[in-house]
């Protein structure tokens, strides 16, 4: 196995998106490697909605542009002191699937390692939303490590 160099963090800035990075921050550190960090934002809904082509654009430029800043305030907050972090929002389009969108930046960026935190959901919950995690692991042809969110205490 070759040393890991590019690790993608994938983030939903849930709590299981915070313990990913935070174990990412540390093989980064202890490595090191390059950072690249992503989230997919769903304008299908937007793109859907009444208003006519160019107000759907500016909402859609507007979503984007409040992803960007939550991405570079998760950056900061997570990974202050590591270089290189790379950030990137991507937009699912009108047919949004965080699975290929993770899969196809990781690819792209040549990473070594796909860090993304899971939500353990299980039985229906499971069966109704799915797991993009799950899905990643399964289909991703670059190791990927799932991290769940701590239990909390007396928990």
């Amino acid at each position: 196995m070759h040393a890991l160099q590019r690790l993608l963090v994938a983030t939903d800035f849930s709590p299981c998106a915070d313990a990913a990075a935070a174990l990412a921050a540390q093989l980064a550190r202890q490595l090191p490697a390059a950072l690249h960090v992503m989230t997919m934002v769903d304008t299908s809904a937007v793109r859907d909605a009444a208003g006519g082509a160019d107000v759907g654009a500016l909402r859609i430029d507007a979503l984007l542009a409040h992803a960007r800043q939550r991405l570079q305030a998760f950056a900061e907050g997570h990974f202050a002191g590591i270089e290189p972090v790379h950030l990137e929002v991507v937009d699912g389009g009108a047919d949004p699937d965080a699975c290929a969108d993770i899969l196809r930046a990781g690819t792209r960026l040549g990473c070594d390692l796909i860090v993304l935190g899971t939500h353990g959901r299980s039985g229906l919950d499971h069966l109704v939303f799915g797991s993009v995690a799950e899905k990643v692991v399964r289909s991703s042809p670059i190791p990927t490590l799932t991290v769940r969110r701590p239990a909390a205490p007396g928990g």
